[in-house]
């Protein structure tokens, strides 16, 4: 093994110990592209000034990981799993636990936040948008959270929500479409690593009740 494949491969195992991200399940030619990309807009000159980059300076690791992750999701993107929410999980949850039951949902990888609005919009179809439930959105890159608290979003996110749905909880704008400011302010977003075993430890002690890991197999 040459001494840059294996400088390469160091910044490879470096991202996957921060992150536990399987690198090794992307094409090797396309990852060394996107992390050249991110090398030469952090103005590096090659691999092994990167790695020392990358473990000293948060900015440019967080770029990388942005470049490494595509939120690929989309709202109500798993019809199946809302419909089951819908009509059995959550009202088995209040029967069980009484109709007073503060919900806490946690929707782990949640990228630009589809799927954490789209559980907003549907507890406010089901008529409980104005309690104080906790919806927690969280992901590795910090730029797709950044992304989700602002609520902005193209057609394509909305390919499979009706026109009805589009009306009622979106405004258009000269760009796309932006989320009524009322189910925004249902979700709070955070800065998550799940490889981190502290902060898994202050998401656990939030003890969830419904649990999404579905944007966890989003990547390049």
């Amino acid at each position: 093994m040459s001494a840059e494949v294996a400088i390469w491969d160091a910044i490879d195992e470096f991202v996957e110990a921060r992150t536990g991200l399987c690198l090794d399940t992307l094409p090797g030619e396309m990852r060394r592209h996107v992390v050249s990309a991110a090398m030469q807009g952090a103005g590096v000159p090659g691999p092994r000034a990167y790695l020392e980059r990358l473990q000293l300076d948060p900015r440019a690791f967080d770029d990388l990981i942005a470049k490494l992750t595509i939120p690929e999701t989309y709202f109500f993107r798993d019809a199946a799993m809302f419909t089951s929410l819908r009509t059995e999980f959550i009202p088995e949850l209040f029967r069980l636990r009484g109709a007073t039951h503060r919900l806490r949902i946690w929707s782990a990888g949640c990228a630009s936040g589809e799927e954490p609005y789209s559980l907003a919009i549907l507890l406010d179809q089901l008529g409980e948008g104005g309690r104080a439930h906790l919806l927690l959105g969280s992901d590795l890159s910090r730029p797709v959270v950044e992304r989700a608290r602002h609520g902005d979003y193209g057609a394509w996110s909305l390919r499979a929500v009706s026109k009805r749905v589009i009306s009622e909880y979106f405004e258009k704008t000269p760009h796309g479409f932006r989320l009524d400011a009322r189910i925004c302010g249902m979700v709070q977003f955070h800065h998550h690593n799940l490889a981190d075993r502290g902060s898994r430890r202050r998401f656990r002690e939030k003890s969830a009740s419904i649990s999404s890991c579905a944007g966890m197999s989003s990547s390049i």
